[in-house]
């Protein structure tokens, strides 16, 4: 590698740091372990993106937060015109999702002679066909193929890595590269002392602890979790309650949260926190995390509570399939009464609690800190960036600094 910094283009539409959209969220903690050698610059759509000292620039190229036809094209106008202008400054792009505002930018971007990655968060993030006249359009099919001509995708689960197999991706392109989770931030606690006190801080009360964290949208379905917590007070069970963390992720979602705690009777035993950026305490205080989503890629709060040594009770979805080994270190189940029964286990026994929060962090030891997933990200993108050097092509659009 020549002495100059390799250049990281991170192309996040919906912004990068610590906030709650996933993709984003991710990235800015995994390149936040990137060494001196690394210069990361942020382009996103996001009015409200807080300047942070990771990113050496920072450009916003539109208005992405009320997300519509007039904004998409804007956004995308703008990123076509930026980059013919300024690919050459950088040696890799780095995009989030699978979505137009990412997929279009990066082909234009490998198209200059930029080598591309795009990280795909999920099956449903911009590569299944919709309905009506997005499935007219074909723009799910056409995303595929400009995927295909750029130079890797990421895939954060085995789902998602075979899914793209069978869309007919070069499995040489795919890279199976989980999230990950700072290990040393979130960490388990000591003994049930330490967890009362860490109630007690958070004015939380004392009582056998169901958590979520996340956003608050009908996708994640957090209120199976107010399903679970009426099962149980119904059992007889009182000694029991539900805490939620995250903002509103869909309009109108909290007046309907809200109404079915009233209509269960459940106002006494819910806390909600509309975000909190120090989230570490809130596993740590509680026992067991559930997480029935419809759909997801690799959820980052399901990460964090396993490498808290929260057991976990989740839906048998993808990304949560790579990460609980049901029986070992929490349980996938297909409904709330299953998911009721898994948490009346952890009640009954409290042998079997403990030997699967152990097991829950020592999975995420395995494969899934930040440290085995940044070192196995960067050698990816060195090779990339070496390989880029050596079969550069001077008719193309040029590098610069890579012609040094």
């Amino acid at each position: 590698m020549a002495e100059d910094k390799v250049k990281i283009l991170l192309w996040a539409p919906l912004g990068a740091g610590q906030h709650y959209w996933g993709p984003g969220l991710s990235a800015y903690r995994l390149f936040s372990r990137a060494s001196d050698g690394f210069e990361i610059s942020l382009v996103h759509g996001n009015p409200e993106q807080k300047k942070l000292d990771l990113f050496h620039e920072c450009i916003c190229l539109g208005n992405l937060k009320k997300l519509n036809l007039f904004s998409l094209y804007m956004f995308l106008y703008k990123a076509k015109r930026w980059l013919s202008r300024n690919a050459h400054k950088y040696d890799i792009f780095f995009g989030l999702t699978a979505f137009e505002y990412t997929v279009r930018p990066a082909f234009h971007a490998e198209q200059l002679g930029l080598p591309t990655i795009t990280k795909i968060s999920g099956l449903r993030s911009g590569l299944e066909s919709g309905k009506g006249i997005r499935s007219l359009l074909k723009l799910a099919c056409r995303r595929k193929l400009m995927l295909k001509e750029c130079s890797a995708t990421i895939a954060i689960s085995s789902e998602i890595a075979s899914k793209l197999e069978d869309f007919g991706f070069s499995s040489n392109k795919i890279w199976r590269i989980p999230n990950g989770v700072d290990a040393k931030q979130f960490y388990p606690v000591r003994n049930e002392i330490e967890r009362l006190q860490i109630r007690s801080e958070l004015r939380i009360p004392d009582k056998f602890t169901i958590l979520f964290i996340g956003g608050m949208s009908s996708r994640k379905q957090p209120e199976c979790n107010l399903v679970i917590l009426k099962m149980l007070q119904d059992e007889g069970i009182k000694n029991v309650q539900a805490v939620f963390v995250g903002p509103e992720r869909e309009t109108g979602y909290m007046n309907h949260f809200w109404a079915r705690v009233e209509k269960m009777s459940l106002r006494g035993s819910v806390i909600w926190l509309d975000h909190n950026y120090n989230i570490a305490p809130y596993y740590q205080a509680a026992d067991v995390f559930v997480l029935l989503s419809r759909h997801e890629g690799m959820s980052n709060a399901l990460l964090e509570a396993l490498s808290s040594g929260i057991p976990a009770i989740v839906s048998d979805v993808s990304g949560s399939r790579d990460l609980v080994v049901s029986g070992e270190n929490g349980y996938i189940v297909d409904n709330c009464k299953a998911a009721m029964e898994s948490v009346c286990s952890y009640l009954r026994d409290k042998a079997q609690h403990e030997l699967h929060s152990r097991a829950a962090r020592e999975h995420i030891l395995r494969g899934f800190s930040y440290e085995h997933v940044w070192d196995e990200l960067k050698r990816k993108i060195l090779s990339l960036v070496v390989s880029a050097r050596r079969h550069r092509d001077s008719s193309a659009y040029p590098l610069q600094r890579l012609t040094k």
